[in-house]
C-alpha cells in the first residue's frame, strides 16, 4: 500500500484555491502516520480549527459556538455520537458504547475566520477555534472523532494530533471516507454534522 500511495502522489502538483486566488503546491514528501492507542481519556491539539454549529431552538438562528459556551460540550458530544451511530447503522450493527463524560478545554481557544467558496455567490464565513483539550469518553467514540473529524467542519487534512506525541497517518481511511460522504445526512435536534 505504501508504494502505491507514494507512486500516486510523488512529484505531483496540487492546486488549492478557487479560479481567482489559489496556489499550486508540489508534493515534496509522503509519509505514513501511525494512530494513537485509544483510551477512556485522551488529550488532543487541533491541527485545523474546529467549529461547533448550533441551531438555537428559541429563534431558529444558527450560532457558531465558542468553546466556553454552555451548549458547546453537549453539541460537540452529540455530533460525535451521531457520526459513530451512523457508521454502525450503515454497516448494520447495533450502536456501540457512546459514553461521553467530559470535555475540558486546556488552552485559550484562538479564533479563526474561515471563508468557504471565496468570491462566489455561495461565499460563507464561519468562526472556528484552535485549542488543546482533554476528552473523557469511550475509546470507540474517541477513535470515531479522530478519524472522521470533530464537529463541525474539517477545513482539510487531519484535525487532531494526540497532544505531546508525534503521529503519522495516511490521509483518509475507509471509515473517514464514509463519514465524509454521509456527514450531510446526519442530523440531531440542534446540531448538524
Amino acid at each position: 500500500m505504501e508504494k502505491f500511495i507514494r507512486g500516486l502522489f510523488a512529484n505531483s502538483e496540487i492546486y488549492i484555491g478557487n479560479q481567482e486566488t489559489g496556489t499550486l503546491f508540489t508534493v515534496k514528501e509522503i509519509g505514513l502516520l501511525t494512530s494513537p492507542t485509544f483510551t477512556d481519556e485522551m488529550t488532543f491539539q487541533t491541527l485545523s480549527p474546529i467549529h461547533v454549529r448550533y441551531t438555537n431552538p428559541r429563534n431558529g438562528k444558527i450560532e457558531y459556538l465558542h468553546p466556553d459556551h454552555r451548549e458547546f460540550e453537549r453539541v460537540f458530544a452529540d455530533n460525535l455520537r451521531h457520526k459513530l451511530e451512523a457508521w454502525h447503522e450503515h454497516i448494520g450493527t447495533p450502536a456501540p458504547d457512546t459514553r461521553f463524560t467530559e470535555l475540558e478545554i486546556l488552552s485559550e481557544p484562538r479564533s479563526r475566520l474561515i471563508t468557504i467558496k471565496e468570491r462566489s455567490l455561495h461565499e460563507t464565513r464561519i468562526k472556528a477555534y484552535d485549542f488543546r483539550f482533554r476528552i473523557k469518553a469511550s475509546p470507540l467514540l474517541l477513535e470515531a472523532g479522530y478519524f472522521s473529524g470533530l464537529p463541525r467542519v474539517r477545513v482539510g487534512g487531519r484535525l487532531l494530533k494526540q497532544s505531546g506525541k508525534k503521529h503519522r497517518q495516511w490521509g483518509l481511511t475507509g471509515f473517514d471516507s464514509f463519514l465524509k460522504t454521509t456527514r450531510s445526512m446526519i442530523k440531531s435536534d440542534y446540531a448538524t454534522i
